[in-house]
């Protein structure tokens, strides 16, 4: 696998990003700074787009990125909200692979259901969790298990990041989406 990194954003991610680049030259290429021409080359070779923006106002790399083949892996916001479409494998359709923002209060995942049981460990902020018709607030360190077939959602409760581990007990990922 190789990573190639074009375009400019926060100081502190692009000398991150190129330190990393200085440690693995063999597997990821970093240019910071934005040229036409590369951006549509390095799109015409990729397999997959990481476009995990905060705030796109119209989104034409996802667009470019469809129409070269590769597949689009977007943040849920402005126009790559309204561009991509999430991969629903039991119809085989929609253009990509879109993930919620969970970095801000109400940011997750709206009402759904799996076939499975589904356990959640948050790591660090704190979760408020829909689970059939009871509340769950949930903190780091603390675990919510999710039985099969039973509607839930989550919200981030507070202005911290949430970062959860979410265990799918099952060999393949089956969502029923209810609102």
């Amino acid at each position: 696998m190789q990573i190639v990194i074009h375009g400019e954003g926060e100081r502190q991610f692009e000398d991150a990003l190129s330190g990393w680049c200085a440690s693995h030259r063999d597997k990821i290429a970093v240019r910071i700074g934005y040229d036409e021409a590369l951006a549509h080359r390095v799109l015409a070779a990729s397999d997959v787009l990481l476009a995990p923006s905060r705030f796109e106002p119209c989104g034409l790399t996802q667009m470019y990125a469809m129409k070269y083949g590769a597949v689009p892996v977007a943040r849920r916001t402005g126009g790559l909200a309204d561009s991509v479409i999430h991969f629903d494998p039991a119809t085989g359709t929609g253009t990509g692979i879109v993930f919620n923002d969970f970095d801000r209060i109400g940011g997750g995942p709206r009402l759904h259901k799996h076939p499975y049981p589904e356990t959640f460990i948050i790591r660090s902020g704190v979760a408020l969790f829909t689970v059939g018709g009871e509340t769950v607030r949930a903190g780091a360190g603390q675990i919510v298990i999710v039985p099969a077939d039973t509607p839930h959602k989550f919200t981030n409760a507070e202005p911290t990041p949430l970062e959860s581990i979410d265990i799918h007990e099952s060999g393949e990922f089956v969502t029923e989406w209810l609102e």
